[in-house]
């Protein structure tokens, strides 16, 4: 039997989050400011795979001080 792997194109935002380690509160925040731009099925958000790398290589490559 051959395996076939299947990458996706795009993200509901609970796969957003498991693929990014994000909370899905992040990255319906994000969504709402327009930091991360979402396409829409109806009322679901989908969110372009390479819309989310994207968003992910522009978060700061260092934590915030406190």
């Amino acid at each position: 039997m051959t395996t076939v792997e299947i990458t996706p194109v795009s993200y509901d935002i609970p796969g957003a989050a498991l693929a990014t380690g994000l909370s899905e509160t992040t990255l319906r925040d994000a969504v709402r400011r327009g930091d991360l731009a979402a396409h829409y099925s109806g009322t679901k958000p989908v969110i372009d795979r390479d819309e989310l790398r994207a968003f992910i290589r522009a978060l700061p490559s260092e934590k915030r001080r406190s």
